[in-house]
Order: C-alpha cells, then sequence, then structure tokens
C-alpha cells in the first residue's frame, strides 16, 4: 500500500534571524529578547499547528484504507462465508431428504410389517374361532347325541313298558278267551320285554308254567320262544325254571306244512307234524 509523502514544512530561519543580525536603534536587549522569544513561540505554534494538521490527514488516509481493507475482507468474507452457508444449507438440506427418505421407508416397513402381523393374527383368531366354533359345535353335538340317547333310551323303555302292558293285556284276553297257545305266546314275550327292563319277571314264569302244565303240546315256535327265554331267566327264579325245562322235555311239539299234493285245495291245506315227542 503506497503513501503519499508530504513536503516538511521548514520553518524560515531568516526571518527569526533577523532581528538579532540587525537590532533596531535605541531597542534594549531586553526587548530584543523578548520579541525573539515571542517570535519564536509564533513559529513553534504555527509549525505545531501544521504538524497537527498533517497528523490528522495522515490519520484520515490511514483510517479510510484500513477501513477499505475491513471492508474489503468483509466483502471477500461474507461471500466465502456466503457460499459456505449455502454448501451447509445445501448438505443440511440433503441429509434431511435422506431422512425423510429413511423415515419414509422405514415407515413403509414397519406399516408392512404391522399388516403382515395384522394378517397372521388374523389368520390365527380366525382359526382359533373356528376352532372353537368347531370344538364348541362338538361339544354341543355330543351333548345333543346323549340328549337324544337318553330321550331315546327314556322312549324305548316307555314304549317298551307299554308294549309289555299291551301284551299281558292280550295273553289275559287269550286266556280268557281259552286260547291258550296264543296267550303263551304274549307272555313269553312280555317275560322277554321284562327281562330287558330288568323287571322281576316271577309272574310272569308263573303264567307261563301253568299254560305249559294246561296245553297238551306246543308248536314248534313257541318252543323255540321259550328255549331262548330260559338263558335270561334270572337266578332268583331258577325254580320256575327248572319246571319249564322239565316240561318241554316231555312236552309234543308240532309244526304246520304244506303237502306235495296240490292237485285239491283240501289236499293242500297245512297239516300238523309232531317235531318233538310225538304222541302215541
Amino acid at each position: 500500500m503506497a503513501f503519499s509523502q508530504t513536503p516538511s514544512t521548514r520553518v524560515p530561519l531568516a526571518s527569526a534571524q533577523s532581528p538579532l543580525a540587525a537590532p533596531a536603534a535605541g531597542v534594549t536587549n531586553t526587548e530584543k529578547e523578548r520579541d525573539l522569544y515571542k517570535l519564536m513561540y509564533e513559529n513553534s505554534a504555527n509549525a505545531n499547528e501544521k504538524l497537527l494538521t498533517l497528523t490528522q490527514w495522515t490519520l484520515g488516509v490511514s483510517l479510510a484504507i484500513v477501513l477499505g481493507i475491513i471492508a474489503s475482507q468483509v466483502f471477500f468474507n461474507y461471500r466465502i462465508n456466503r457460499q459456505e452457508l449455502d454448501a451447509i444449507s445445501n448438505g443440511i438440506q440433503g441429509q434431511i431428504d435422506r431422512l425423510q427418505l429413511e423415515i419414509a421407508q422405514k415407515f413403509t416397513e414397519e406399516v408392512s410389517k404391522a399388516n403382515s402381523s395384522l394378517e397372521s393374527s388374523k389368520t390365527e383368531l380366525t382359526r382359533s374361532v373356528n376352532a372353537l366354533i368347531e370344538a364348541q359345535f362338538t361339544v354341543n353335538e355330543k351333548a345333543l347325541e346323549r340328549e337324544l340317547r337318553n330321550q331315546k333310551g327314556e322312549l324305548m323303555l316307555e314304549i317298551r313298558q307299554l308294549r309289555r302292558l299291551a301284551k299281558k293285556n292280550e295273553g289275559d284276553i287269550w286266556n280268557l278267551k281259552n286260547v291258550k297257545s296264543n296267550a303263551l305266546s304274549c307272555f313269553i314275550e312280555v317275560a322277554e320285554l321284562e327281562t330287558g327292563l330288568l323287571m322281576d319277571e316271577k309272574y310272569t314264569l308263573k303264567e307261563i308254567v301253568q299254560l305249559l302244565t294246561e296245553l297238551d303240546e306246543v308248536m314248534h315256535t313257541t318252543h323255540d320262544k321259550l328255549e331262548a327265554l330260559l338263558p335270561k331267566i334270572r337266578a332268583s327264579n331258577i325254580s320256575l325254571k327248572n319246571k319249564m325245562v322239565e316240561i318241554l322235555k316231555t312236552k309234543p311239539t308240532y309244526n304246520f306244512v304244506r303237502p306235495d299234493r296240490q292237485d285239491h285245495f283240501l289236499f293242500n291245506m297245512p297239516q300238523k307234524q309232531y317235531v318233538r315227542n310225538k304222541p302215541k
């Protein structure tokens, strides 16, 4: 940086030395000294004033130069800082964009995972609900089946009891009509029903023994029914069972068969044929 050089101010000595060189006539030395000091003071004051002006001007120029340098530095630094700020801003904006993209991707992944988990939970819940409904349906179905079986058993029990009463009444009616063979068939069926109902068949067996004693012979089907009934008789009625066995050993048993001849309707009628203990 160039500074302008101001020419130095010199105080002319001739004017200061003139009073000494040619003193005025009639002037004393004291006056001369006073004038000399006065002149020196004035010259010194002028010199100081000029020096102060020069200093002020120099300081002003230096301050202007310094301010120019500072201004240029500030402007330069502003431009650099502006570029740096733009770069930093762009970097921050890029990081923000990347962060937003990562957050969006993360959010999408989390939503996808949540949807998958929700779908899986929904499927599992549906499966569990279906299994629970099926299990409950199975339980209800089994309970209903048990209830139906119980009701069916109770109904069948009532039907058997009603059938027993009906057959007993039918047997009594045939007995009153003196049709002993039909009465015997009815009482055998009553005894079968009573053994199935876990009822005491004692009185029915007495009726059967009485009818067997009164009948001279029995049909083959009646004999087979009695044979099937014997194993079902309880031990408490063993005496009646033994009587029935003894009677059946000697009781004639017959069956009806059709003859081979079919040339006349009279010969086509079923004929009695003995299969056991044929009477003499």
